[in-house]
């Protein structure tokens, strides 16, 4: 009984050295990583501009605004698209009516024609739908 103990206890013992062996090695090895990456900082710096770590820089410039650009004119810096001259000349819909009548007065409208300003009685359009 003492003997399988005492054997058991060797065995735990043999496998902690492992486990200290592989830990010291571990440990060796980020040692020697970590003094190589130190050894490489001044070789690092060395490859930067001169004024890599400035902080008295001015700050960077801002990029001037879009120009104003015209798609109907194909011009720039007149104006946008938007403020044209020239698509205030087109149209987009027809006149608005200018009947200054009464309200309550029926106004005089042809199914044919499909427009105001006469009866379907007295239309004079031939065609036929």
């Amino acid at each position: 009984m003492i003997q399988d103990e005492n054997n058991r206890l060797s065995q735990e013992l043999e496998n902690n050295h492992k486990d200290q062996g592989d830990l010291e090695m571990v440990f060796s090895n980020t040692c020697f990583k970590n003094k190589w990456l130190i050894d490489c900082i001044p070789l690092f710096l060395q490859s930067l501009p001169n004024n890599a770590f400035s902080y008295d820089k001015q700050p960077a410039k801002k990029k001037p605004p879009p120009r104003k650009f015209c798609d109907i004119c194909d011009c720039f810096d007149l104006h946008e698209t938007e403020d044209c001259p020239l698509q205030e000349q087109i149209p987009d819909s027809p006149q608005h009516t200018t009947y200054h009548g009464s309200k309550s007065e029926e106004r005089p409208y042809c199914d044919t024609c499909e427009v105001f300003g006469h009866w379907t009685d007295s239309c004079t359009d031939d065609q036929t739908f």
